[in-house]
């Protein structure tokens, strides 16, 4: 049996009213005025003696039931659970501080250069860049060229003040 749309549509607006008309008809009966009153029942129980006997049923007073907050003890019943024994502990190792240190020197000795007074000009080179340089010249504000020995050059890293050597090649 096929249903075809306007009889779907008459069967679902028939359902509609009816909920609509148990709504209207279950709200006018409970009137809440605000108060709550015990509920209290009586029933018919029968004795040993096979008389019935009235009894009178209250609701149970709820206050007196609850838990405090302290009784109750929290169960994460989802916690991942192993029959692995625990990790061993270990004891944290005491490690020293790190003493910061200087980068490399960025620059190459490309040669020098001795003039006749006796002041020796040296070329050093960082990438493309060639800097001419004497004894206490500073070098992009971060090295400075404190000494010329035969087979080095002694550079300072300013932030740091750490001496840094440039080895010279042999010729």
């Amino acid at each position: 049996m096929t249903i075809t749309k306007q009889q779907r549509g008459i069967v679902l607006g028939i359902l509609l009213m009816a909920t609509l008309a148990v709504t209207a008809v279950s709200s006018n009966e409970a009137v809440d005025d605000g108060v709550v009153r015990p509920v209290v029942k009586t029933a018919d129980v029968v004795g040993n003696d096979s008389k019935p006997v009235k009894v009178t049923l209250s609701r149970l007073d709820l206050g007196r039931v609850s838990r405090d907050a302290e009784e109750v003890a929290v169960v994460d019943v989802f916690a991942p659970k192993s029959w692995l024994p625990p990790p061993p502990v270990v004891a944290p190792v005491a490690t020293q501080p790190v003493v910061p240190v200087a980068p490399p020197v960025p620059f190459r000795y490309v040669g020098q250069l001795e003039a006749s007074e006796g002041k020796v000009t040296i070329y050093l080179a960082r990438g493309e860049t060639v800097y001419t340089v004497r004894v206490g010249d500073v070098l992009d504000e971060q090295y400075r060229l404190d000494a010329m020995d035969s087979g080095q050059i002694t550079l300072t890293y300013l932030p740091m003040n750490q001496q840094q050597m440039l080895a010279i090649p042999p010729r």
